[in-house]
């Protein structure tokens, strides 16, 4: 609702239509419908050629990092992982299948709370790609 803000939401072409039936500030909120499937390599691309972006900031579960990553337009990953309550089912950053080749360049401990099960808080991990 910051009219200094463009929202661009690239989607498919079915993500569109289901869409279309809410009511958005045309002004500043673009629906980019990419067909059957996104194509994640050209969304760079299209935010450099179109927008005269500089850098694209991806904020999303392992789904949408995955799909980013598996494209290979990503050079830079923040990683924030915190303890969680409940049983089992944790899901990792990255769902693919492929090796991936990092380094870490920096590790910071955001929070130190041990408690007595000797856990600690939230971590941001700053990993870097090949």
């Amino acid at each position: 609702n910051l009219p200094e803000f463009k929202v661009l939401v690239f989607t498919t072409a079915r993500g569109q239509a289901a869409l279309s039936a809410h009511r958005f500030d045309k002004e500043n909120v673009r629906i980019v419908s990419m067909g059957e499937r996104i194509d994640f390599r050209t969304i760079p691309g299209i935010l450099q050629n179109e927008y005269a972006a500089e850098r694209m900031l991806v904020i999303g579960g392992a789904s949408v990092a995955t799909q980013f990553i598996d494209a290979r337009v990503i050079d830079e990953m923040f990683i924030t992982s915190a303890n969680t309550l409940g049983s089992g089912n944790a899901r990792t950053f990255y769902e693919g299948e492929q090796t991936l080749e990092m380094r870490t360049v920096s590790l910071k401990l955001l929070e130190h709370e041990a408690d007595k099960g000797g856990s600690i808080g939230p971590i941001l991990r700053r990993v870097r790609f090949l």
